[in-house]
């Protein structure tokens, strides 16, 4: 009866944060040298006693930081030293009430605040990075903060449970410590703006719990009083300030209607009219912008849906995309870059003849999913050797991981931090290839690539991009590789240890740091054993980038100044936007904490700035380009 997955967007698998700990607590770590880099590159390697299951390396701008990790045990630690020294928790948690077996972390919108769920519905909380925590009264099934005042936050508890299902009560807390009852024979339940509570719930008990019968309700007094907001619903979310609502068309029909309102909820809510009466079972939400929507709506292949986007009023919604695959999951093969707005890339099925072969293509596009292209290939590859392959284009992979037989491939990446800096794995031939894969950079928003690495890889990036670090993930290895200018030339760092699978490398959530933390699975004495590596590059990093005026460390860089297939070069979207940032051949460390200095000049008007006929939306300029950077939601049965 209770559907959380599309409610619950924040969730993280990590461990509860502890101030002091004894000195038993802490996890034994080796300092090794790291053969091959010049300047006495620090590395810190912690084997845990059992594999890794998660690690989270959380924190916000004001340095608050903190890495948590979880084994395959349920065995939970915490460092506060990036990754260079971990302590278990878990007997401190212990003195504290009932066995804690934490395996949900929930955080907030502030670093200091976080709720902490245990596997029997026993519910921890921080407001002081874990110096101190609260065990709460109360067991409960799934917690949501709000995301406006980290104070408050909704639960559901399970009552009347029988041996197949159970009713839920929905309770909220104002101050972190005392809890109320507000609603009962609740399905699903978030956060709207201003404190404003939705919640999916049937007015009256039955066998059946029908969605023909589900309401969706709101409140914003706390939950003294309701108001109904649409009827017949078979899921609901609120992503990217925007209220969804998926309805049953009909009683006996399995089609469903989208609905959406804007301002989270605040707005009259709009139907989505497709053009299309095929029929529509599931939605995923690719992005929102304040102009247009983009969902992916799969109709009768549960392998695929189609791409579509909307006008100003969320309303008439154009197709986009063709044949663009998805999993059971909501899971689908589509991208947004995270540094530059209106660019997206998406894997599909060109033709039935393609669906029917499972071939997949990469496309490109640069217009707020307006049009789509294919992707050139690199001439070289990472050896610098020429590439041989007529017609062939560039492929990704881009659908994450959904279940333990899906093949998983290295991420494709970006960061808002690293203007127009894409990683990502794939191959070039004539379609996307579950063989043969290698790593790609893209320093120009994607319009242009190079090849970086053979093999499968786990990347991550900091400094802004300027230092990319790599590591075979197809086979183990003992050592990993690093850039400072964007792969025209490597530092190899061997560690001098049994070789080592890793799983992942990551870095500080802003990306502008110089420490990285890798993770994976070692063989030690006969069994797997989790190896963590902490990498600090700062006695390794090149000289300061000069950050005065008219450097030529730096430069004002816009995706108009590359060449783009039927795109005016002096005009992105009805701007000619350029952003200072550090030129991408140049190997130095970038000592500002942001590069956002830009200048923005409005284009005139031309056809380009409109958006297509044959989409059969009404032609409207595209006036702005909007930040918000999009995720992915799913929202059906």
């Amino acid at each position: 009866m209770l559907t959380s997955s599309f409610s619950i967007i924040y969730l993280l698998i990590v461990l509860l944060l502890f101030g002091r700990v004894d000195a038993d607590q802490i996890i034994d770590t080796q300092t090794l040298s790291c053969n091959g880099a010049s300047g006495g590159v620090k590395v810190h390697q912690t084997v845990f006693s059992d594999t890794i299951k998660n690690v989270q390396w959380l924190g916000n701008k004001t340095g608050e930081k903190v890495i948590y990790l979880l084994t395959e045990s349920l065995s939970l630690y915490r460092s506060v030293d990036d990754g260079k020294i971990f302590t278990s928790i878990e007997n401190i948690l212990a003195n504290n009430g009932p066995n804690p077996e934490i395996t949900l972390v929930i955080p907030t919108t502030s670093a200091l605040k976080t709720w902490f769920l245990g596997r029997k519905g026993d519910l921890w909380s921080t407001s002081n990075l874990g110096v101190s925590y609260h065990l709460h009264p109360i067991k409960v099934v799934t917690i949501q903060p709000n995301p406006e005042d980290p104070s408050q936050a909704l639960a559901t508890v399970a009552t009347n449970c029988t041996s197949f299902d159970c009713v839920y009560e929905l309770w909220y807390t104002k101050d972190s410590v005392a809890w109320t009852k507000i609603k009962e024979l609740v399905s699903d339940y978030f956060w709207g703006r201003n404190g404003k509570i939705f919640v999916e719930s049937w007015k009256s008990k039955s066998v059946h719990y029908s969605r023909w019968d589900c309401y969706l309700s709101s409140s914003t007094d706390e939950g003294h009083t309701w108001k109904d907001v649409a009827q017949h619903v078979v899921g609901s979310a609120i992503g990217r300030e925007v209220l969804w609502v998926v309805r049953k068309k009909s009683e006996d029909s399995p089609s469903l209607q989208l609905l959406s309102s804007r301002n989270r909820g605040d707005d009259p809510l709009n139907l989505a009219l497709l053009p299309t009466e095929l029929p529509q079972n599931m939605f995923t939400v690719l992005d929102v912008d304040e102009d247009f929507i983009i969902l992916n709506i799969q109709h009768q292949d549960a392998r695929w849906g189609n791409v579509y986007i909307s006008d100003d009023t969320d309303s008439n919604f154009a197709l986009s995309l063709e044949r663009n695959p998805r999993n059971v999951h909501g899971h689908v093969d589509f991208m947004p870059l995270e540094s530059i707005d209106g660019i997206y890339f998406a894997n599909a099925y060109l033709d039935d003849i393609s669906l029917n072969n499972n071939d997949l293509t990469t496309l490109a596009s640069f217009t707020y999913a307006g049009s789509w292209n294919v992707i050139n290939p690199p001439t070289k590859d990472a050896n610098g050797q020429p590439i041989a392959c007529p017609g062939c284009t560039l492929h990704f992979h881009l659908k994450k991981k959904s279940s333990d037989t899906e093949d998983t491939y290295g991420a494709f990446h970006s960061n808002m931090n690293a203007l127009g800096l894409i990683l990502a794995t794939g191959n070039i031939g004539p379609f996307l290839s579950t063989s043969n894969t290698n790593l790609y950079l893209s320093d120009d928003g994607g319009v242009t690539w190079s090849e970086i690495g053979e093999g499968g890889h786990v990347y991550e990036f900091a400094d802004h991009g300027g230092v990319i670090m790599k590591a075979l993930d197809s086979t183990t290895t003992s050592s990993v590789q690093y850039t400072w200018d964007q792969g025209k030339s490597w530092t190899t760092c061997d560690f001098g240890i049994n070789p080592t699978e890793f799983h992942q490398i990551l870095s500080e959530q802003t990306s502008t740091g110089l420490n990285f933390l890798l993770y994976g699975a070692t063989s030690t004495q006969g069994s797997m054993k989790g190896i963590v590596m902490a990498i600090d590059l700062d006695d390794d990093k090149p000289r300061q980038c000069d950050t005065s005026p008219g450097s030529s460390d730096y430069e004002f860089w816009s995706l108009a100044d590359t060449s783009i297939s039927g795109m005016a070069t002096q005009c992105f979207l009805g701007e000619t936007k350029a952003i200072r940032r550090r030129v991408p051949s140049v190997a130095c460390y970038d000592p500002l904490e942001t590069q956002d200095t830009n200048v923005t000049k409005i284009c005139e008007c031309t056809l380009a700035d409109y958006e297509y006929d044959a989409f059969k939306i009404v032609l409207q300029k595209r006036s702005r380009v909007s930040h918000l950077h999009p995720y992915a939601m799913v929202i059906g049965i």
